[in-house]
């Protein structure tokens, strides 16, 4: 994941009221492809937890021993995926 800085929005076409970080990468067989995410999606939230920059979400999502719900920004829709562990 990385910031929504001005050229990641630009690039993936992410408006600006939207927050939290862009997935820039999926690795095919991880439990993230599994579970729908795609390139370009902005996770705002881990847990209900909102995410302001990639520290947060990393701290979110390690220290979640359990599956973790995450709510998805995709091209002006919201949507909640679950990624098991």
């Amino acid at each position: 994941v990385s910031p929504l800085g001005a050229s990641v929005r630009k690039k993936f076409g992410i408006a600006d009221g939207v927050k939290g970080v862009v997935v820039t990468q999926v690795e095919p067989a991880s439990r993230a492809a599994r579970a729908g995410i795609r390139q370009g999606d902005v996770v705002v939230e881990v847990n209900r937890q909102a995410v302001a920059d990639t520290d947060k979400f990393r701290q979110l999502v390690g220290k979640n021993k359990d599956n973790v719900l995450l709510l998805i920004h995709r091209k002006g829709a919201t949507l909640y995926v679950v990624v098991r562990k």
